[in-house]
Order: C-alpha cells, then sequence, then structure tokens
C-alpha cells in the first residue's frame, strides 16, 4: 500500500459473522475486516463501494483506471474475494437492483446484465435505461421511454 492507510469509510456491513468496511491508502481502495483494519483479499482498486447481497452472493462495484493517456476509468464488480465476477469492463456498472444491474457501454449504450455478467436480455441496449423496481425499470429508445418488466416485456409507454 501507498501511503498511510485510512480507517473505515462509511457504515461497515455483516457478511457471514464478520464486519467488512472499506479502507483507502494513497489513492487505492480495497476491503476490509473492521476489527483488524486487514484487508479481506491482496488486490486494490482506484475506487470499491461497499458490498450487498446478490441471492446467496456478495459484490460491490469497482473502478481500475487504465494506464492509457485519458485515465480511462473501467467499472465492474467483484466477489467477496476481490475477484472480478465477470471479464467485461464498462464505462458505468450499477448496484444490482432485483437481481439485474444497468452498465453503460463504451459506445453510451445501455444493456441489464446478470450477477455472472451475461446480458439480461441477449442482443438488446437501450439509449438509456434506470434500475429496476417492483419488477419494472424505464427504458429509453430514441426519444420513446418505455416500462419493461424483468421478463423483458414491454409494459407501457411513459
Amino acid at each position: 500500500m501507498n501511503g498511510e492507510q485510512k480507517g473505515i469509510i462509511g457504515e461497515p456491513i455483516l457478511i457471514n459473522g464478520i464486519y467488512i468496511g472499506r479502507s483507502q491508502s494513497g489513492h487505492k481502495w480495497f476491503h476490509v475486516k473492521v476489527d483488524d483494519l486487514k484487508p479481506i483479499y491482496d488486490r486494490t482498486f482506484n475506487f470499491v463501494d461497499s458490498f450487498q447481497s446478490v441471492g446467496e452472493a456478495w459484490t460491490a462495484r469497482v473502478i481500475i483506471e487504465r494506464e492509457d493517456e485519458d485515465k480511462t476509468k473501467d467499472w465492474f464488480h467483484i466477489s467477496l474475494n476481490g475477484e472480478p465476477l465477470y471479464p467485461e469492463r464498462y464505462e458505468f456498472v450499477d448496484f444490482f437492483y432485483e437481481g439485474l444491474a444497468r452498465a453503460r457501454q463504451w459506445n453510451g449504450k445501455w444493456l441489464y446484465i446478470s450477477p455472472d455478467g451475461s446480458p439480461a436480455f441477449e442482443g438488446v441496449v437501450f439509449d438509456a435505461a434506470h434500475s429496476f423496481k417492483n419488477g419494472k425499470a424505464e427504458v429509453l429508445n430514441g426519444e420513446k421511454w418505455t416500462t419493461i418488466s424483468a421478463a423483458m416485456k414491454f409494459v407501457a409507454a411513459a
């Protein structure tokens, strides 16, 4: 780690009987056990979010800054061991809501992904997308907002 490690940042959460929090050393972020502030995995990221429960698993959003001239930021999700849940990298990923996370691709289009990173709706992308709530989400295609269900049924025009 570079720089002095800060304490817990934000509210720690209880996972499998252990309180897990976020910490930072210099510009690197990681997850730690609250009782001893030791990292729970051997990696660091440019940013980490708190873990959230997705079914039986735990996942957190993270950012890694590329070594390119533009310092492009790659967003993805990790498991409790710090490993990526999937190989894809996105311009942005959201938390999982009702088992799906919205993700913005590098071309500006949005899709929904499952916890394993696979597209929830194969071949379907949107110009804009909101998170799912109560089984529905609003999406933009062209200039028209539409409400869809998690089963990818078009529910209503907004």
